[in-house]
């Protein structure tokens, strides 16, 4: 028999340097996050409207392609083989192009390198990307302020927004999957 968990009061969250500054920007990407995996999730659910197999199978061809990207164009191809309805389609279609655009915003603060300034205060991020131009690596930084957490919230919200057409596509997948 499992024991049960230990209770010790009031969870501690542990943010480094200042909790009020620190704090919000740590929610806000925390929230970020939790919104596109949210959102990762209904896609997952479109591939297992697309193809057949066991309880388990589109989670294991989900992640069995490396990126995103790639996951993402799996269930665009095989909602052009697979679906009949050409609106549905473009709907599909738009809705990967608007996810791919989530998928940026979620890259950035994921792989960023944060840096602190000397009392400890979030001061900026700083993600990179590969280039085919140029340089080969290009350098995004932006500023921990105001401006990046409405930006955070804004994103994370319109993401709930969005998650709610994605299901709404799955229920269109599933009617043309009964035809």
């Amino acid at each position: 028999m499992k024991k049960p968990p230990k209770t010790r009061g009031v969870p501690h969250l542990p943010i480094v340097g200042k909790p009020a500054h620190n704090g919000l920007f740590q929610c806000a990407i925390g929230g970020l996050v939790i919104s596109w995996s949210n959102n990762e999730s209904v896609f997952i659910e479109m591939l297992r409207q697309l193809i057949t197999g066991g309880k388990f199978s589109a989670q294991i061809v989900w992640h069995s392609q490396r990126t995103a990207v790639a996951r993402l164009e799996l269930v665009s191809r095989l909602c052009r083989e697979r679906v009949s309805d050409k609106l549905l389609i473009d709907d599909i279609t738009k809705a990967i192009s608007t996810f791919k655009g989530f998928t940026k915003t979620r890259n950035f603060y994921c792989h960023a390198l944060y840096q602190y300034d000397s009392e400890a205060y979030l001061v900026r991020a700083t993600s990179t990307t590969m280039a085919s131009d140029d340089e080969p690596i290009r350098f995004d930084e932006r500023r921990m302020d105001a401006a990046m957490a409405n930006e955070l919230g804004d994103a994370t919200l319109r993401m709930a927004e969005f998650n709610r057409e994605l299901w709404k596509l799955v229920v269109r997948l599933q009617q043309e999957r009964t035809r």
